[in-house]
């Protein structure tokens, strides 16, 4: 039997923010737990708390955690990833990436004959002028950023890294919106692209929710994934029904 005719659990973890290589061999280890040749993986973004895509500075949990998601696709699995606020120069596949798709934008496939949209979900929250206009010049001078980085001495590359990270935990913007999730933004948002793209299932992270967001938008499932990060909470959709479940090892 093809991949393409299993049917398939999926399984969808948002906001995992791992900073150490304790946190990611934990991580690892519930990856484990799941069949690979009846299991896909969806990552909703963030999933370190900084990290580039450039091979020159991943440390040993980021090629600790590929390793295992190499392991993981050879038996059989399959990996998603959109890329998150805290993903950076993260677009497309690589051939040092395990996953079968990348993007930094809206993630589309198709699983046991639904199609799927996936979003990180910082780009939901439009009264964060700040952070949106940072986000879009990234994006626009993504090639010329990435080299900048690339010919840049190593050291300077890693302070630079290393204020990112600060960046990232400080400003308020951010956390201000990621906690105050809007409704009507969210609807807005999530109704102007399921215009053009018709998904049975809409998934994203990023607000670090308490429990499963759910809302129905016609004949479209909306869910906001809690995040792995505290908790050690993930979601899996199996048949139609969308459930979260705490990893205890």
């Amino acid at each position: 039997m093809s991949q393409n005719n299993i049917k398939r659990k999926l399984v969808i973890i948002a906001d995992q923010h791992l900073a150490s290589m304790e946190e990611t061999v934990r991580f690892c280890d519930f990856i484990a737990t799941w069949e690979a040749k009846t299991t896909t993986l969806l990552f909703l973004g963030d999933i370190f708390h900084v990290w580039f895509d450039d091979k020159r500075y991943f440390y040993a949990e980021h090629t600790y955690f590929l390793e295992k998601l190499f392991a993981f696709r050879n038996k059989g699995g399959l990996l998603y990833m959109v890329a998150g606020n805290k993903d950076i120069f993260f677009h497309k596949k690589r051939k040092y990436l395990p996953f079968h798709q990348v993007t930094k934008n809206i993630l589309l496939f198709q699983h046991n004959g639904k199609k799927i949209m996936a979003l990180h979900g910082d780009q939901i929250n439009r009264a964060d002028k700040e952070y949106l206009c940072l986000r879009n010049i990234g994006l626009h001078h993504y090639s010329f950023a990435a080299l900048l980085f690339k010919i840049a001495p190593q050291a300077l590359t890693h302070k630079i890294s290393r204020l990112v990270q600060q960046i990232a935990n400080n400003r308020k913007t951010v956390k201000g919106h990621t906690v105050h999730f809007s409704v009507k933004d969210y609807l807005a948002y999530l109704t102007k692209l399921q215009k053009k793209r018709n998904a049975d299932y809409i998934f994203l992270g990023h607000f670090h929710m308490p429990e499963l967001y759910t809302m129905q938008l016609a004949t479209c499932s909306l869910y906001v994934i809690p995040a792995w990060l505290k908790d050690k909470v993930y979601a899996y959709l199996e048949g139609d029904q969308v459930k979260t479940a705490q990893y205890t090892p």
